[in-house]
């Protein structure tokens, strides 16, 4: 089978990513290719990648980034490949035609749905869900409006509606100085996120990644990973400095991942990673979730070898339904 990896770049690809290992196991019965979210164009109305090959089945994780950036590249049609795995973190670029482009290509054999990666990548999916499970939530680029509802709160964390990896994230209060010119500058990115503080975050969250609307898990070990804030910062985030360690599922995760599940069934998004603290729904990563390299290290399971197995199963249609 023909498969495209489409990442962010090449420059920031590194050997921790679950991007990385995914192309790494893609290898075993796949030909592979790679381009970046910037290496595409139409000609003659037809969409295509400027593509480099992974064509070494025994390449070390560690020596991907590199190999990849100097092998040549080369034209490949869009419709030519079996399966396109799109892997581009779309909160890290403000330049989404890429994706506006995947949702015209109708008939393109993509493992998840561009149109429901369009209306889930903003945290503002979160008000499709029950607040039972989600917590309490607002949305606004109106600074007075945003002010008015922390005005309610005790504390509460302030955030992008479309960021991502811990950027523009601020524990705040209504009685902090700076809030009005923290919201001032979120909102001129964009739709802020107002999120209640829930004081289970100093435990850090958990990472819950799912594949086809349900709990990834394999031999009764579920992929969850938790994730500890560093000592100076509440961000859990990886890249804010955070530590992985295993995680557990609680009942009252696997209740919000129960009532997420159909919700990214309908809108045609298969792996995705569910991010909670303590019992509440934070954020879902519908873009590019990581986690798999934890995960295996943690739980000794093949879970990228199966979500591979599943992303390119044939027999399922192209994901293009999303409502």
């Amino acid at each position: 089978m023909k498969i495209l990896f489409i990442i962010n770049d090449f420059e920031s690809l590194v050997a921790t990513q679950t991007t990385t290992i995914m192309m790494q196991k893609a290898l075993n019965g796949h030909s592979v290719y790679v381009s970046g979210s910037s290496d595409w164009g139409i000609t003659k109305g037809s969409l295509y990648f400027n593509c480099r090959r992974l064509i070494d089945k025994n390449i070390q994780l560690d020596e991907m980034p590199t190999f990849l950036s100097v092998q040549p590249a080369a034209k490949h049609v869009a419709n030519t490949f079996d399966k396109i795995l799109l892997r581009v973190n779309f909160g890290r670029t403000v330049n989404h035609e890429l994706l506006r482009c995947l949702i015209r290509e109708s008939d393109l054999p993509l493992s998840s749905a561009p149109l429901g990666i369009w209306l889930w990548m903003s945290k503002q999916s979160l008000s499709k869900l029950p607040e039972s499970i989600v917590g309490r939530t607002y949305f606004s680029r109106n600074v007075d409006d945003l002010i008015s509802v922390i005005d309610r709160e005790d504390k509460v964390v302030i955030k992008p509606a479309c960021g991502t990896r811990g950027q523009g994230v601020f524990l705040t209060q209504k009685e902090d100085p700076n809030l009005r010119e923290m919201l001032e500058t979120l909102a001129k990115s964009g739709t802020v996120m107002v999120q209640e503080y829930l004081r289970d975050s100093k435990a850090g969250d958990t990472r819950v990644l799912m594949l086809d609307g349900e709990i990834l898990s394999l031999n009764g070990k579920s992929a969850a990973i938790q994730r500890i804030p560093g000592a100076r910062d509440f961000r859990s985030n990886i890249h804010a400095g955070g530590t992985a360690t295993p995680g557990q599922i609680t009942n009252k995760m696997l209740t919000a991942c129960n009532v997420l599940g159909p919700y990214l069934l309908r809108n045609g998004l298969r792996f995705v990673g569910a991010d909670f603290i303590g019992g509440k729904l934070c954020e879902v990563n519908v873009c590019a979730p990581g986690g798999l390299v934890d995960a295996e290290r943690f739980f000794n399971e093949p879970y990228t070898e199966y979500v591979i197995e599943q992303l390119t199963r044939t027999d399922r249609r192209s994901c293009y339904v999303a409502s």
